[in-house]
């Protein structure tokens, strides 16, 4: 190797010297090693120019030690000893050093003779660095001898051109370091104010070297002090739920064994106070270059507010909010779930749907805020009673049912019975009045023939009405030959036709006339619906209308009559001229529907004007057992032009105070009475009393049934208004009346 090229390794070597020189500058060991063993001379001055170190390279070379040197200035003074010359090369050297620490600009190297200790004369390449050591400055200055080499312009430029970049590669470095210090101390604090201001607990398992570390904030999450808790994994297999220990434990070792990127899993840990926090755990493996896993870093979150909100809701979606039994979704759930066991591994189940019989009384009477604590305290009442097992919900309004699971049907009917007693001795205090309540009940045995939640719920709605048709507080049960339960099931039947009926439009509207009885000349009619089957026959309303009700169809019901009724007034504005009023009957379930309030509204503001020819009827017992909403209803509509007739009073409650809160029109004397008036004194004076009421209180008089004209006359001598029956108009298709 030439000189040149061995001056040109001797300098890679000090650059990476020097590199190494300044990264472990903090470590004065490694430092003086570095420093000695450099194949360059190098020599640190201080920021008061005193030598505070030479090399062993330097010190071989020129012969000086720093105890022989104690300045820079000194040696300058000692190897220049031209004073010329010297101040010549002070003044150059202290400039160049001047402008690289203020100018941050490179010192380019100068070539100098100095003279060494054994007074022989050497030519060397000079230069310097400055360089931070804390918060002290400091001076890496270089003499490298090139004495020996030939002098060639080109050669002593190469070398001047490695001594610069050299000096510039020590500049970056240490402008790099110290970069790399500033970020490195920020990030250290970063990380210190994130672990102590994030709500997550850190964890790290050195599996290596079995160590573990858990945060302040994973102890304190757990209600500990940071010395309470040691840091082991021990720890938390103690603190771990039993139950959720080796399902914690398991999905862990699967975790490590896939190496899979993600690890999440939850579980509970016992808190100080002895309480248990729900946790959410996630971690990542962190692997060695070999592959093999070293550690787990994770954390652990609390979610024990969110597992809380979780419960709830779920509890919300399965429970009634008024009682806390389960409600109807729930209860669905339950009997579905045996229903879809294999029949060959049944055992007896029975189902008691529950309906009660005077809490209208009590809501009426007292108000919704009574009526629901009456459901609460039947609510507590049931499930005192029945089972533990048993699942009690409230089905909807004052409906409830039992489901008993693993019940023979003997057992079944003794908790029924049990139920029945416990609620016909309960007395409901409400403000100082006291209320017995009774209950229908209608029990039906799950057997493996039943596949289908609503099959088996409406055998039980049934046997429940029956009950109530017998009397009320009592219990029907089901038994698969009840020929009771063949006919409301062949009611049943009939939802499927209204329904078919109306979706194909097959009613017709019929009318009877109702005729003035006294100088009255204007025609009334009621508008009467008839369903059509399927080979063109027309069926009685009193065929399709029970049911239909029943199954909470006469909303749709009601709806096409009144849209159809309104297109017909429309398309027959002449039909009108000569009549007062057409009237309209509406259900009690109608009256009490919000959307059909807003339906019949918009109905009958396309109907404009002729709204003042409708007439709408309602039966007195829908109007009582619904009295605020009727009121509403009927209020409402009144608004528009509307009248009301009060249809079949004296037949449900008659009640002649109700009549001071119902602003309707019309009172129909229910037929009950008429059609034996002209026999029957008691029937006579029923209907006399009605209509002088009703005159009272500024209402016309309809009489129903009226199928002689004996009858007739008679009501028109008692003064009535108006009569309705056979001897009059038997009802006909309002096509022909339109002719």
């Amino acid at each position: 190797m030439d000189s040149i090229e061995q001056l040109k390794f001797d300098l890679a070597k000090a650059d990476a010297k020097i590199s190494e020189l300044e990264k472990n500058a903090c470590c004065n060991d490694l430092f003086i090693h570095i420093f000695n063993s450099s194949p360059v001379p190098f020599v640190l001055n201080d920021a008061h120019n005193t030598i505070v170190h030479a090399n062993d390279t330097f010190v071989n070379m020129f012969g000086y030690r720093a105890s022989d040197i104690p300045t820079l200035d000194e040696w300058w003074g000692i190897v220049l000893p031209n004073s010329h010359y010297r101040d010549c090369v002070m003044n150059l050297w202290h400039k160049k050093l001047n402008d690289a620490k203020k100018m941050n600009t490179r010192f380019v190297p100068m070539q100098l003779t100095i003279q060494c200790k054994d007074g022989c004369k050497r030519t060397v390449l000079g230069s310097a660095v400055p360089l931070k050591n804390g918060d002290a400055s400091i001076t890496l200055n270089i003499f490298y001898d090139i004495t020996e080499l030939e002098y060639e312009n080109g050669q002593i430029g190469e070398l001047s051109n490695i001594i610069t970049e050299l000096t510039l590669s020590l500049e970056q470095q240490k402008n790099d370091l110290i970069l790399e210090k500033q970020k490195a101390s920020v990030n250290t604090e970063r990380l210190s104010l994130a672990m102590k201001g994030a709500n997550d607990g850190l964890w790290d398992w050195d599996i290596a070297n079995e160590k573990m570390y858990y945060s302040p904030r994973w102890k304190s999450m757990l209600g500990y002090k940071e010395d309470e808790l040691t840091n082991s994994f021990a720890t938390w297999e103690r603190l771990v739920h039993p139950d959720d220990l080796a399902p914690a434990v398991a999905k862990i070792h699967s975790f490590m064994e896939s190496k899979t990127k993600h690890y999440e899993a939850e579980f509970r840990m016992r808190h100080k106070n002895g309480s248990y926090v729900n946790i959410l755990s996630r971690a990542f493996v962190v692997e060695s270059e070999e592959g093999e896993i070293t550690r787990l870093v994770g954390t652990h979150v609390d979610i024990t507010a969110r597992k809380k909100s979780e419960e709830k809701l779920s509890y919300q979606s399965s429970h009634d909010s008024l009682t806390g039994l389960a409600n109807r979704r729930e209860f669905k759930r339950r009997v579905e779930l045996l229903l879809s066991v294999a029949a060959e591994k049944r055992v007896d189940h029975a189902l008691c749907y529950m309906d009660l019989d005077q809490f209208k009384v009590v809501n009426d009477t007292c108000g919704h805020l009574a009526g629901d604590e009456l459901l609460r305290q039947l609510g507590s009442l049931l499930q005192k009673v029945v089972r533990k097992t048993d699942v009690v919900a409230r089905l909807g309004g004052d409906e409830f049912a039992v489901l008993m699971e693993n019940c023979s049907f003997d057992n079944a009917h003794r908790v029924t019975s049990l139920i029945q007693k416990e609620i016909e001795d309960y007395r409901f205090v409400w403000e100082g009045r006291s209320f017995r309540i009774g209950v229908s009940m209608g029990l039906i045995q799950i057997t493996d023939k039943y596949v289908d939640f609503t099959e088996v719920l409406k055998l039980a709605d049934v046997a429940c009405y029956i009950a109530k048709e017998k009397g009320r507080n009592r219990i029907h049960v089901h038994y698969d030959d009840d020929e009771e339960l063949a006919v409301r099931q062949g009611e049943m039947q009939w939802v499927n036709r209204v329904q078919d009926a109306i979706d194909e439009n097959r009613f017709k509207i019929y009318a009877q006339l109702i005729e003035p009885l006294a100088c009255d000349k204007n025609k009334h009619y009621e508008l009467l619906l008839r369903m059509v089957d399927d080979q063109g026959g027309i069926i009685p309303p009193g065929a399709f209308l029970p049911p239909a009700e029943r199954y909470q169809l006469i909303v749709k019901v009601d709806s096409w009559m009144i849209e159809n009724a309104f297109k017909m007034i429309l398309n027959n504005p002449n039909f009108l001229k000569g009549v007062n009023f057409l009237s309209i009957n509406l259900s009690g379930q109608s009256l009490t529907n919000e959307d059909f309030l807003i339906f019949v509204t918009e109905q009958l503001t396309l109907l404009g004007e002729h709204s003042e020819k409708i007439c709408f009827e309602i039966t007195e017992t829908a109007a009582i057992s619904n009295l605020e909403l009727a009121s509403k209803f009927i209020s409402q509509l009144k608004v528009l032009g509307c009248c009301f007739a009060l249809d079949d009073f004296g037949s449900g409650l008659s009640s002649f105070g109700y009549l001071k809160n119902l602003k309707v029109d019309y009172l129909k004397i229910d037929g009950i009475f008429v059609k034996d008036i002209a026999v029957d004194p008691i029937d006579h004076a029923m209907v006399k009393s009605i209509n002088e009421i009703g005159h009272v209180m500024g209402m016309k008089t309809i009489a129903e049934f009226v199928e002689t004209s004996r009858i007739k006359q008679t009501l028109l001598e008692m003064g009535v208004d108006y009569a309705q029956g056979y001897a009059v108009h038997k009802p006909q298709p309002i096509e022909e009346l339109l002719k």
